[in-house]
């Protein structure tokens, strides 16, 4: 029994020391830093990295898309709002030269009318004379 307690004491002892022997362990070399990692580690940081870089890839991919898209589109825009301008501007001129010619028109009206009313007096002076 007591050597049974001994080796789980022993094994007790071990696992406690694995687990403070694991890596990445970091060393003092002079004045730097060095971390010591297993060659899985390194494998799974280089994945991740690998990983993590074509997700980034991707993204700026999809963002150069969406960026051109944004262009083309606000193009197409700019085109609309020129082509609605354009109309306008012809409309605002035809509209001003409808206008200009209206105004013609009942001028000439006018003058016409003030007309007719001078021959209608000029007619009565002359039956008023003859009487």
């Amino acid at each position: 029994m007591r050597l049974r307690q001994s080796w789980i004491l022993f094994l007790l002892i071990l696992g406690v020391h694995s687990c403070f022997c694991q890596y990445p362990r970091s060393k003092k070399i002079g004045s730097d830093s060095v971390i010591l990692i297993t060659v899985d580690q390194a494998n799974n940081i280089n994945k991740l990295y690998k990983n993590y870089n074509d997700s980034i890839v991707k993204l700026n991919d999809s963002i150069n898309t969406k960026i051109i898209n944004y262009e083309r589109l606000n193009k197409t825009i700019f085109e609309k709002n020129d082509s609605i301008y354009l109309w306008k501007v012809r409309y605002d001129a035809a509209r001003e030269l409808t206008n200009y010619r209206t105004q013609d028109h009942e001028k000439i009206d006018k003058a016409q009318e003030i007309g007719k009313y001078i021959l209608i007096l000029i007619v009565v002076l002359q039956f008023s004379k003859i009487h």
